[in-house]
């Protein structure tokens, strides 16, 4: 097995991570891909385009819940809710309904920025870059 040295992240999104391989040759290397049920095939397209042999794997899924208290919480009063992907985006505005879209969002990146508005969230914070500690500084920034 040879180890890969990638450049460090800029972009945490599945092209950045593709972008981080530009610097190593990969052609007939095998990578395995654990993915979720829901991924996008943009990492898997953008390795094999470069000569890798992907192996795509659903390593889990995403399950959506009925939000037990979500109503209640709501109704109590909150200030932002932060996302961390679309799936939790879509879960979150099925399970509060009407209610959901009173309550601003904090976003983990751009993908679910776009999600949450697609929801008909307002989206009060961006993360950048994509990380926890992004995601609290865009809401002390927004809230400043």
């Amino acid at each position: 097995m040879r180890v890969l040295a990638i450049a460090p992240a800029t972009d945490f999104r599945g092209a950045g991570l593709v972008t981080a391989f530009e610097s190593q040759p990969l052609d007939g290397q095998r990578i395995l891909l654990p993915v979720s049920d829901r991924a996008a095939a943009t990492v898997e397209r953008g390795l094999s385009e470069r000569g890798a042999r992907v192996d795509r794997v659903i390593a889990y899924r995403t399950v959506a819940t009925r939000g037990e208290g979500l109503g209640e919480r709501l109704r109590a009063g909150v200030d932002v809710a932060v996302f961390a992907s679309p799936s939790a985006v879509e879960a979150f505005a099925a399970a509060a309904g009407e209610h959901g879209r009173r309550v601003p969002a904090a976003v983990i990146g751009p993908t679910t920025a776009d999600a949450a508005r697609a929801a008909g969230l307002e989206v009060l914070a961006l993360a950048q870059p994509s990380t926890v500690e992004g995601v609290l500084a865009a809401l002390a920034a927004a809230w400043r």
